[in-house]
């Protein structure tokens, strides 16, 4: 089944490693053991014979004469005699069927020397012990699963990098797919048929995803065009008939209200047009930025409301005035600080302050206003907002959180004190 290729896959690489390895690594067994072999009659098996010496030595120290032992001879050497010991295997005078090991070795009391030789005894086709050969199995079983445990684990990651290496390439360029491109999503081919399906769904996925996307931009972009004529015309007839002589006060009235809902819905129009642009900067559309002073950009926000301010008798507190300087787009960011203000005058009281906090590292807009009765999370969403202000359109924190996002900044809501506070930072 097609499922199960990856996994064959990988038992293969695993069966080629392991045949081209497993000779190799008996070869190391084989060497290790004739090391450990070297090793034991040079170190370990004369360990017994050195305890029979170092006991004489004792004894010959305490009581002054050498001690009579079984298999122990003696013999007396002239003085100056350079020290040394040694091992060696012969056949037994005596009995041609026994083996005999002989350790000899010099000891030395004050001017007198004596060379110490032990011997033992054994079949002369005595296999060796089993120390020698529990210690050998163990080091040879021991060093064989070692080396496969870490033949093991360096095949599976060499032959885990390998095989998917194609999707690890695939799913960067998932990551970086943007879906303003014109060019649809290109994938690195791989004859892992696991893969392969998976880059057919992702493929055949982002393209209609993208077709979806480019449909939807250019049916906003024609309606955001086409709306713009016959509001304009519309308007422009409402005004002319408001301006003729003979004309009823109820009509006049009903006129100026039509008149109204026109500039609210070509508002609408725009500000939704302006929101559809803004999202779409944040899937991937280029902006060009600069470096800006916010604060500088804020004043001649407020600047552009000095009239509605004193119109609704609402005073600026601005105690703290630093420059907050950052890289940024000059448009989205004055779009952005326009409504954050309009919305502090028309979530205002009569009567009422703003106050501003503007720092290095952002700023803070707090306004006088009623409890808010939906939860902060909220008023963020388009619509959802209300206001005593019949001409607000419900859109202009929206655009707040979407050009926030667009330009990586962090725009977050409290309410405390009876003060709405709107904070704006990286």
């Amino acid at each position: 089944m097609a499922t199960k290729q990856y996994s064959k896959r990988f038992v293969a690489g695993l069966q080629r490693s392991y045949l081209l390895a497993v000779p190799a690594m008996l070869v190391c067994v084989l060497l290790a053991n004739n090391y450990f072999y070297d090793a034991y009659y040079d170190y370990i098996y004369p360990r017994r014979f050195r305890q029979t010496v170092a006991a004489v030595d004792r004894y010959w120290q305490h009581h002054g004469h050498l001690p009579t032992l079984p298999h122990v001879r003696y013999r007396r050497l002239p003085p100056g005699t350079a020290p040394y010991a040694y091992l060696t295997d012969r056949y037994a005078q005596q009995n041609p069927a026994l083996n005999a090991t002989h350790y000899t070795a010099t000891l030395a009391r004050g001017a007198a020397q004596v060379e110490v030789t032990v011997e033992s005894l054994g079949p002369a086709n005595a296999v060796p012990g089993n120390e020698l050969v529990l210690c050998s199995v163990a080091l040879s079983l021991g060093l064989f699963l070692g080396l496969s445990w870490l033949l093991f684990r360096f095949t599976s990651r060499r032959l885990s990098y390998r095989l998917w290496a194609p999707f690890y390439q695939n799913l960067r360029r998932i990551n970086a797919f943007n879906l303003r491109d014109r060019q649809p999503l290109a994938l690195t081919p791989t004859d892992i048929r696991e893969f392969a399906f998976f880059n057919e769904a992702i493929g055949h996925f982002t393209g209609k995803i993208q077709q979806s996307y480019n449909e939807l931009r250019e049916f906003t972009e024609n309606t955001a065009h086409e709306l713009q004529t016959p509001l304009a015309v519309l308007l422009a007839k409402t005004e002319l008939v408001l301006k003729r002589d003979r004309l009823e006060s109820a009509d006049r009235q009903e006129l100026l209200e039509i008149k109204k809902t026109v500039l609210r819905l070509s508002s609408l129009q725009k500000a939704l047009n302006l929101l559809s642009r803004v999202r779409a900067l944040h899937y991937g559309g280029a902006l060009a930025l600069e470096p800006l002073n916010a604060t500088e950009l804020l004043r001649e926000v407020l600047e552009n409301y000095e009239e509605l301010l004193h119109y609704k008798q609402l005073h600026i507190q601005w105690p703290q005035e630093q420059p907050w300087l950052l890289h940024s787009n000059r448009e989205l960011l004055g779009i952005l600080l326009d409504n954050l203000v309009r919305n502090a005058i028309q979530h205002n009281v009569p009567g009422g302050t703003i106050r501003l906090e503007t720092q290095v590292a952002g700023l803070v807009l707090r306004n006088t206003g009623p409890v808010p009765t939906q939860p902060a999370t909220d008023l963020f969403r388009r619509y959802h907002t209300r206001s005593t202000d019949d001409g607000r359109l419900g859109l202009g924190l929206a655009l707040v959180e979407a050009i926030s996002a667009v330009l990586h900044l962090r725009c977050s809501y409290q309410y405390t004190d009876g003060e709405h506070a709107f904070a704006l930072g990286v």
